[in-house]
């Protein structure tokens, strides 16, 4: 069976009203590298995104190890992971 591809997506969430997520794709047999690299653009968007919605540091470790951040104010943000054949 051969390795599954993944995609990395950053959804937003405003006032209960979904964006259209940006996803980012890894390819099946993508080198190392390259994932690493499509993960941490994936990861910046979200981080910026938290930051622009009132996360801190200490907010933005514990939202990418949730894969989430919501603040008070009705904003969410989510890093979900998906595989596809």
């Amino acid at each position: 069976m051969s390795k599954k591809s993944e995609i990395v997506s950053v959804i937003e969430i405003i006032n209960g009203i979904v964006s259209p997520p940006r996803s980012f794709i890894i390819p099946n047999g993508n080198s190392d590298v390259n994932r690493t690299e499509i993960v941490e653009r994936a990861e910046k968007l979200f981080t910026d995104c938290a930051k622009e919605n009132g996360a801190t540091e200490d907010d933005i470790e514990e939202a990418l190890d949730n894969g989430s951040f919501e603040n008070r104010g009705g904003y969410e943000v989510l890093l979900t992971w998906s595989e596809i054949q």
